[in-house]
């Protein structure tokens, strides 16, 4: 990431920080997928804490997503066989959003998946490819 020359380190918005504070999050993820261990649990949890108070308008108590959701997959890495648990790991899967290291995930967390991992984009409009595959008329 590169600073204008007039920007201080301590002006960068969110929003910048942001995608290189995801990816270090996944990687911890990843990294606690691995080892099983609580220290990197820990990380994940301290990461996922620090991401959920850059937004300095939201009240910082009560926004809790990246810690609330990094301790389901934290607890569904450590117990996949208990219910609920597969699904967290799949749901995690789709959201990471780069194929290599969602097959890292799934090969790690040994969980194998007939349906094609995609990530949902949400609600899309049902007439975008409407025409798609038809023959243009002459």
């Amino acid at each position: 990431m590169s600073l204008p020359v007039e920007a201080s380190p301590h002006a960068v918005s969110a929003q910048t920080i942001c995608p290189d504070l995801v990816q270090d999050w996944l990687f911890l993820v990843l990294r606690y997928a691995v080892s099983g261990e609580a220290r990197d649990r820990e990380a994940v949890l301290e990461l996922a804490a620090k991401m959920d108070t850059l937004d300095k308008q939201r009240e910082q108590e009560t926004f809790r997503f990246f810690r609330s959701y990094s301790d389901r997959v934290c607890a569904a890495i450590a117990a996949p066989d208990t219910p609920g648990h597969r699904e967290t790991l799949m749901a995690h899967v789709r959201r990471i959003g780069q194929s290599p290291l969602q097959q890292a995930f799934l090969l790690i967390c040994r969980l194998e998946t007939r349906e094609k991992v995609v990530p949902r984009a949400g609600r899309t409009n049902s007439r975008s490819e409407l025409w798609k595959g038809l023959q243009r008329r002459s």
